[in-house]
């Protein structure tokens, strides 16, 4: 997904100039997330390009960026354009634990890099702006 200021839109890439794309990653074990772009980059809702992860889902954000590649823990690389078949990125922004069922969604707007803040824990349960 790509959020332009104003509106979102899909898109079939990791980052785009102009645009802040947002999107998840399966890290398989913990380790060094690392997202490298000419933009600015946010892993784990942390602003940084190199983070600390555990095993399981990861929000990554990248704002204004024209090239980027996202290293996983172990060194996998995630292909730059989306595979819709791919177990390993997904087009939702969650993040949560390999083997839970609570994950939280960040979704930006241009006010900053986390606006809305959803968690559930297998149901609908805390909202925060």
């Amino acid at each position: 997904m790509a959020f332009d200021g104003t509106s979102y839109s899909t898109s079939g890439s990791l980052c785009a100039a102009g645009m802040t794309t947002f999107f998840s990653v399966l890290s398989p074990q913990s380790g060094t997330l690392k997202v490298t772009t000419d933009g600015r980059a946010w892993v784990a809702g942390t602003y940084g390009s190199s983070v600390a992860v555990g095993p399981g889902w990861q929000e990554i954000m990248i704002q204004s960026g024209t090239s980027c590649s996202v290293t996983l823990p172990g060194g996998q690389q995630v292909p730059a354009t989306w595979n819709p078949s791919s177990s390993f990125e997904s087009s939702i922004p969650i993040q949560g634990p390999l083997s839970g069922t609570s994950f939280t969604f960040y979704i930006p707007d241009g006010g900053g890099p986390h606006r809305l803040l959803v968690t559930s824990s297998g149901g609908f349960d805390a909202v925060a702006l």
